[in-house]
């Protein structure tokens, strides 16, 4: 595999290409996640545990180089997987006194390709016959984010029902029924499916509850996607503080397909249909809640009445390979000039892998020179 990386006007563009082929099969991206815990109480807070995602390998994404940042301080990070197969750190924080701040994180390098466009046109044979019945049962199962047994969701059910009997044309109309007819709003929280299908406004999130809620009351299994986005044109470094969340339907013949209502509201012609975009580090595939995540798709922590908790992604490209020349200068006894590189890094992507390892370098630097 060989990586080519240009300089564009607003962002770095690192392509990944095919050794043999040398054709374009990706691109590189840099990607940090931070944890940011405040003690907001009166004590200190011992054993503090936060859940941190391990994003993992498919068709659509490789990473590469996934690493917990402690950020300096002592923690015991052990591994855990949650009853959805998604692979997580469990990061234990011995204490947090009152007014402190600790930060927790990952970071990674992910290839992103071109992500697979599922053909949802044309009648299903046997339905979901031969599907595991556990499968069915746990992915149609309610919760109380979803209401099935709520009038609204099964009046809604009923009518989707009777007008699309094939389940992928019925995914679709419920797609087009979100995306056609609710307002983007984003809040603090998530309301139930029933409150968001009545108002017809809502999150990513509460999008995402509501197309789950009516395939299951029709007996379309369903899972939720998380992730972040870098959406398209967006100068980098991008820090993402929003993050998406999108669903997946089990369709016969088919499989997992995605559907992304959010991304495709106002639009004449629908894009998300089977697809989803293509630029997202994707990080959990959920059903519903687990039991390290909760109902979250990004991470989660204990002991949350006592701290002011935020969470943020950094995509960054071509950072990593500016720190190895550095490293080279340095190599090469060209110290100096290393250290004004370094700094750079430091100053313009302090919250990248780049930019902590530069900044313990510096220190390093600046340390050595002390005891000359």
């Amino acid at each position: 595999m060989l990586t080519i990386a240009t300089t564009g006007l607003c962002l770095l563009s690192a392509v990944v290409l095919d050794d043999e082929a040398n054709t374009p099969i990706g691109e590189r991206y840099e990607v940090a996640y931070h944890h940011v815990l405040r003690n907001r109480s009166s004590g200190a807070l011992r054993d503090v545990k936060v859940y941190l995602t391990v994003p993992a390998d498919d068709d659509y994404q490789s990473i590469e180089g996934y690493r917990v940042e402690a950020f300096g301080r002592p923690l015991h990070i052990s591994n855990r997987r949650d009853e959805y197969g998604n692979a997580l750190k469990r990061v234990v924080i011995p204490e947090i006194k009152p007014g402190e701040e600790v930060r927790v994180g990952f970071t990674c390098e992910v290839i992103l390709r071109a992500p697979k466009q599922a053909d949802v046109s044309g009648k299903s044979e046997g339905a979901y016959d031969g599907v595991d019945p556990q499968f069915m049962a746990h992915y149609t199962r309610d919760h109380p984010i979803f209401g099935l047994q709520t009038p609204i969701i099964r009046e809604t059910a009923e009518q989707l029902l009777k007008e699309h009997p094939e389940p992928a044309a019925r995914a679709v109309a419920i797609h087009h029924l979100i995306a056609d007819t609710f307002k983007y709003q984003r809040g603090d929280g998530w309301d139930a499916a029933p409150i968001v299908l009545e108002r017809r406004s809502g999150s990513c999130s509460e999008f995402t509850h509501v197309f789950c809620a009516l395939c299951r009351a029709t007996g379309i299994p369903t899972r939720m996607c998380g992730a972040s986005i870098v959406p398209a044109k967006r100068r980098l470094p991008f820090v993402d503080r929003g993050w998406h969340r999108w669903p997946e339907a089990y369709l016969p013949q088919r499989g997992w397909v995605s559907f992304d209502p959010t991304l495709d509201r106002g639009r004449a012609r629908p894009l998300f249909v089977g697809t989803h975009h293509g630029r997202t580090l994707i990080v959990t595939r959920k059903g519903d809640r687990s039991l390290q995540l909760g109902l979250s798709y990004i991470s989660s922590n204990s002991s949350a009445r006592g701290l002011k908790r935020s969470r943020y992604f950094v995509w960054t490209q071509g950072t990593m390979e500016r720190l190895e020349k550095a490293k080279a200068l340095m190599a090469a006894g060209d110290v100096t000039k290393a250290k004004r590189r370094l700094e750079r890094l430091v100053k313009g992507y302090g919250e990248t892998r780049a930019g902590i390892e530069a900044q313990a370098l510096v220190e390093s630097l600046e340390k050595n020179h002390e005891h000359h």
